[in-house]
């Protein structure tokens, strides 16, 4: 869909890091330009996305399980474990409060 020819076109490539590099650049100049600093980068526009495809999924009444095998094609991990990793470590997924079932005394 992108290329850059700036319209839709094949982009022969056999090298997946130049298409992310040549994106990454581009994104980089729109988005200073718009004031933005460098937390904002084409990876957290990425995060974003899923967070939203996530939750989405789960307003469907999709279970935690065909969320993910959904989810595996798209954002392109080999495994179910490595995916609900990335989904915990961008706080898409946080693990319930279980407070209420145990309890510390000092």
């Amino acid at each position: 869909m992108f290329s850059p020819e700036n319209k839709p076109a094949v982009w022969h490539t056999k090298r997946i890091h130049s298409k992310v590099s040549y994106f990454s650049k581009r994104f980089t100049k729109v988005i200073r330009k718009m004031g933005f600093g460098k937390d904002h980068t084409l990876y957290s526009v990425r995060h974003t996305a899923i967070w939203g495809l996530y939750n989405d999924l789960q307003k469907q009444g999709k279970n935690e399980c065909e969320i993910v095998q959904n989810l595996m094609p798209i954002i392109g991990h080999k495994s179910e474990a490595g995916l609900r990793n990335y989904l915990r470590e961008i706080q898409v997924v946080i693990p319930p409060d279980h407070s209420d079932i145990y309890d510390f005394d000092f």
